[in-house]
């Protein structure tokens, strides 16, 4: 089976449950899809005002009808994850959520982070080169570490392992 990219919908889904913020909740009316953790399925399509994740990763443009998305990979897409606001706002939600679940626990944080994001377990070398990263980034105090780590967490969710599936 050939690697592929994850479809927008399933981008900002998967971006959503990673950092513990995906609304499961069924049915309903449809809501504004940057406001709203519900899944993808559920946004409003406003031709008008697209939404700047689902748009950079090939949504269908909802004027147009096309038989098959558009697939690609673009700078675009990179400079989103790197820049957005509102993934930005995914990998301090994952942090916490990291946080929570293993408190002072920087070597369970870094563990869960990888299972959550890229579905397998750290590798040795990828563990020292986390606690280098935080320690580098962060002056000791609990803030400070939050911050360090919500910032390894942006890198995770800027990985490919987060994007592609094989």
């Amino acid at each position: 089976m050939p690697i592929r990219r994850l479809s927008a919908e399933q981008v900002r889904d998967a971006l959503l449950a990673v950092s513990g913020e995906l609304d499961f909740k069924s049915g309903g009316a449809g809501e504004v899809a940057d406001k709203s953790t519900r899944r993808s399925v559920y946004r409003r399509v406003m031709r008008n005002s697209p939404d700047e994740v689902l748009h950079a990763f090939d949504v269908p443009d909802h004027i147009s009808h096309m038989p098959q998305r558009s697939v690609t990979t673009t700078p675009t897409q990179s400079l989103l994850l790197l820049n957005s606001g509102w993934i930005r706002a995914r990998a301090f939600a994952l942090a916490k959520r990291l946080a929570k679940r293993h408190p002072g626990e920087v070597g369970a944080q870094l563990q869960s982070a990888h299972e959550l994001a890229l579905g397998r377990a750290i590798s040795a070398p990828d563990r020292a080169d986390a606690r280098a990263f935080i320690e580098q980034n962060s002056d000791g105090s609990a803030a400070a570490d939050q911050a360090a780590l919500a910032e390894y967490c942006h890198v995770l969710l800027n990985a490919n392992g987060f994007l592609y599936v094989d």
